[in-house]
């Protein structure tokens, strides 16, 4: 063991700062933790939701030579939950997510966050009968697939119980040059275009 492997007493003062500073976060975390209340929304899109109404100008998500505001980030959340709802999906449902570490793949786990719909992340190095089994596995109604992983899931397609409802986001910055998807794909970055902006109904509430 190194001496920087050893915590010390002077070392665990020079933390109490840090968490005194991050104590009001903290205790609403603690307070949100402990709600057995089924009605009352919680989670990721609520947190969202409350992160834009306190700091809507500030960084929410920096990627490459992209950033995004809280509310830039919010509202193209927003648009994409309106559009999955418009399609029929609601609380409970499913949707495969197969999308590299990109902010395509945020927003769509957000999306569903808000929408109370299961975001199931599927290993993008997954192939073959490996893919086939984690797709199928969580019986998903619909798929959300990275341009770079189009290839995978074709190769496996005729496999999967899914048959329909497949959905594409153009590995670049799909804000400003949405791409052209593939047939047998439809291009999410267009599809949500000129959808609703405004939080859905499940994520609105009164904050603590």
């Amino acid at each position: 063991m190194s001496n920087a492997d050893i915590i010390t007493l002077p070392k665990l003062l020079s933390k109490v700062p840090e968490v005194v500073s991050n104590l009001p976060g903290l205790i609403k975390g603690s307070r949100m933790a402990k709600i057995t209340d089924t009605t009352k929304p919680l989670g990721l899109g609520v947190a969202i939701e409350r992160a834009t109404g306190m700091n809507p100008n500030g960084a929410a998500l920096i990627y490459e030579d992209t950033e995004l505001t809280y509310k830039q980030f919010n509202a193209w959340t927003n648009r994409l939950a309106d559009y999955l709802a418009s399609i029929g999906l609601k609380k409970g449902d499913t949707i495969a997510v197969n999308i590299e570490n990109r902010p395509e793949l945020l927003v769509t786990v957000a999306a569903c966050a808000k929408l109370g719909v299961c975001a199931a992340l599927i290993n993008t190095s997954q192939r073959g009968k490996v893919l086939i089994h984690s797709f199928n596995l969580v019986k998903p109604k619909a798929a959300i697939v990275g341009e770079e992983l189009v290839q995978a899931v074709e190769e496996v397609r005729g496999d999967l119980d899914l048959k329909d409802n497949f959905f594409f986001f153009a590995d670049q910055d799909t804000l400003e040059n949405p791409g052209e998807a593939p047939s047998g794909y439809k291009n999410l970055a267009s599809e949500i275009k000129d959808c609703s902006s405004e939080n859905p109904a499940s994520t609105k509430q009164t904050f603590l």
